[in-house]
């Protein structure tokens, strides 16, 4: 006998079941929006410059606590986030950019720290100063020193400290730490880098968050996100300096903040000597010192490059400032730099600080060099 529908069934039928029709039909109309709001704006992203470029990667937190250096170990490609300056990256198993490095028992080891002007942004690997270095090295001295570049783009010294202590793994005999003239501004962050990756890695680390960023990291949105959010983290005060000066580098020392640089400096100069390292500091000028008075307003007739030269020296460090050497090289500013594209140092200018280091080097660490060139032996630090 057939069923009659009371009024609930009724009512059920009536309502109930175009509502959850509607609601299924909303949800997937809702989800085809989102996604094809994400496909267009991929699309837009990428016709507009963006994500063209493979971008180099730090390391997750697992990789990161077996290694030495800050990137994922293995990334061999060519960036073009700068169409005019094309450049091959590589980042070996030790997490430094470059070839692969051998520890051997005996061999003198150098450990370069610096910003973007180590790392050798918008240059190839054999271009960057510490692969110069380390050929230099190898017609002396075959196979017999190692030369690791641990430059870090967008760090100064409070994260070049961290980055030395990570470091010690792999017993640095030599370190030399590379100044660049927005090092001085960079310690007013109110975070400092190393932190800055230290959070993203232990986000990226999350379950269902490692996944995620495996399938969006190469992608022109999380490109353009992660540039939307260093412009916002970035000061007011540092936006308008950077406008006036595309390097980040300040037309005035601030006597706090180098109050600051010079305490970190101590610290690593403590760090060093307690390893039995010797430490030299590289002060790399800005372009911008061709064209800018000599005075900038750290004292009578002192710029920012002596001033931090001064403060090396009265703590027993050996410094080298590379300004005269460049200047004195009579190379058009033009070759030195990637002008007018970038403000970074071009292969030619890498070459002579590479050649200023090396020979700086060998004149101040003169035993050092004559123990690990004539005695093979164990590291004892």
């Amino acid at each position: 006998m057939e069923r009659r529908l009371d009024d609930g069934d009724s009512v059920y039928n009536r309502w109930e079941m175009p509502l959850l029709k509607k609601l299924i039909f909303f949800t997937f109309m809702f989800v085809v929006f989102i996604v094809s709001s994400v496909l267009l704006s991929e699309i837009m992203l990428r016709v507009a410059g963006w994500g063209r470029s493979q971008e180099l990667h730090t390391a997750s937190q697992e990789v990161f606590d077996s290694i030495p250096g800050m990137f994922e170990p293995g990334q061999h490609f060519i960036n073009l986030s700068k169409p005019q300056l094309p450049h091959r990256i590589s980042i070996n198993s030790l997490g430094f950019r470059g070839p692969e490095v051998r520890l051997s028992e005996g061999n003198l080891r150098i450990l370069c720290l610096g910003d973007s002007f180590t790392f050798g942004d918008y240059v190839s690997d054999d271009e960057t100063f510490p692969y110069m270095l380390k050929k230099l090295f190898d017609e002396k001295f075959p196979g017999r020193i190692e030369v690791m570049n641990a430059g870090v783009g967008g760090t100064t010294i409070v994260d070049q400290l961290n980055f030395l202590q990570k470091s010690l793994r792999v017993h640095p005999d030599v370190v030399v730490l590379t100044f660049y003239e927005n090092d001085i501004s960079g310690l007013s962050r109110d975070v400092p880098m190393h932190v800055e990756f230290e959070r993203n890695r232990k986000l990226k680390s999350k379950p269902g968050v490692n996944l995620l960023y495996g399938l969006v990291r190469d992608s022109a949105l999380f490109a353009f996100a992660l540039e939307a959010r260093a412009k916002l983290a970035t000061p007011e005060s540092h936006q308008s300096e950077d406008r006036a000066h595309p390097d980040g580098s300040q037309t005035f020392c601030d006597e706090k903040l180098l109050k600051a640089y010079e305490g970190y400096l101590r610290e690593m100069k403590s760090l060093s000597d307690s390893h039995s390292m010797k430490l030299m500091l590289a002060l790399y000028p800005s372009h911008h010192r061709w064209t800018r008075p000599y005075d900038d307003g750290c004292g009578a007739s002192r710029n920012q490059l002596d001033r931090v030269e001064q403060i090396a020296t009265g703590l027993g460090i050996a410094a080298l400032n590379l300004l005269p050497t460049l200047k004195q090289s009579n190379v058009d500013v033009r070759q030195l730099y990637l002008l007018p594209y970038d403000g970074h140092a071009s292969k030619e200018a890498n070459r002579i600080v590479a050649s200023a280091i090396y020979g700086f080097l060998q004149d101040r660490f003169t035993q050092v060099f004559d123990n690990a060139t004539d005695k093979p032996g164990a590291h004892s630090h």
